[in-house]
C-alpha cells in the first residue's frame, strides 16, 4: 500500500544519498593521491590532523556541485559530456604518443 511506497521512496533517497557520498570521498581520496606523486598542486595532498581526510579535496568538490547547481540539467549533462569526451580525447591521445614515442614499452596486456 501507501505505507510501503513511502518506506521504499525513504530508501531509495537514503541510497542515492550514501551513493554520493562515497563517490565524493573516493573521488577525493584519487585527487589526493594524484598530489602525493607530484601530478597535482601539493596542497591537495593536505590530511585533517584528527581523521585523516583529504579535506582540500573534498572542499574543492563541495565548491564544484554548489557552482553546478546554478545550470539546468540539461546543461549540467552537456558539461558532463564534453568531459567524458575531453577525458578520453586525453586517454587516446597519451595511447597514440606511447605507442609511436616508446613502440618497445613492455604492455604487460
Amino acid at each position: 500500500g501507501r505505507w510501503l511506497a513511502g518506506w521504499v521512496a525513504v530508501a531509495g533517497v537514503i541510497g542515492n544519498a550514501g551513493m554520493h557520498v562515497a563517490e565524493m570521498f573516493e573521488d577525493s581520496w584519487q585527487l589526493h593521491g594524484i598530489a602525493e606523486v607530484g601530478l597535482a598542486p601539493s596542497w591537495f595532498s593536505y590530511r585533517h590532523p584528527r581523521f585523516q581526510t583529504p579535506w582540500p579535496c573534498i572542499i574543492l568538490q563541495i565548491m564544484i556541485i554548489v557552482a553546478l547547481q546554478a545550470f539546468d540539467f540539461n546543461t549540467i549533462v552537456c558539461i558532463d559530456n564534453f568531459f567524458s569526451v575531453m577525458g578520453v580525447i586525453l586517454e587516446m591521445a597519451a595511447f597514440l604518443h606511447l605507442r609511436f614515442t616508446r613502440p618497445h614499452l613492455p604492455r604487460p596486456y
